[in-house]
């Protein structure tokens, strides 16, 4: 599912088109040095594909997005990066250490993040790059 979606125009987040957390909305508003920047948990296959198709995602990356359980790396693919990362977090109630992965394709027109599992939520990175315009 798509829990983020936006377009950040010289360091600055645009505000949702419509308020909606629409890929191809939020696409069709790009313009010079723009970009996007799509957080995704746990998406489907169908999900995943349709982003894929709108961003001209690497099929191989795409594979590894939707399967998850990959080894930590870096893969390039022409001049865009897909990476992945493994999450760890503590569940005390269970005094256990759960795992989970984020995959992020990188490329100079988007950022698109898809996480698998409970921990690592995105969304403070997302506010921390906001906040300082010069990451962005």
């Amino acid at each position: 599912m798509i829990v983020d979606c936006a377009v950040y125009r010289e360091g600055e987040r645009l505000p949702a088109a419509d308020g909606r957390l629409d890929l191809a909305a939020t696409t069709a508003r790009l313009t010079g040095d723009d970009f996007v920047w799509l957080g995704l948990h746990e998406p489907s296959a169908t999900e995943l594909s349709e982003v894929a198709a709108a961003l001209d995602l690497h099929p191989l990356a795409v594979e590894d997005a939707i399967h998850a359980h990959q080894r930590p790396k870096v893969e390039h693919y022409g001049d865009d990066r897909f990476v992945v990362l493994k999450t760890l977090w503590y569940v005390e109630a269970h005094d256990a250490v759960e795992t989970g992965e984020i995959s992020v394709f990188l490329s100079d027109r988007y950022i698109v993040t898809v996480r698998h599992g409970a921990g690592a939520p995105l969304e403070h990175v997302r506010r921390r790059a906001e906040a300082e315009q010069a990451m962005l």
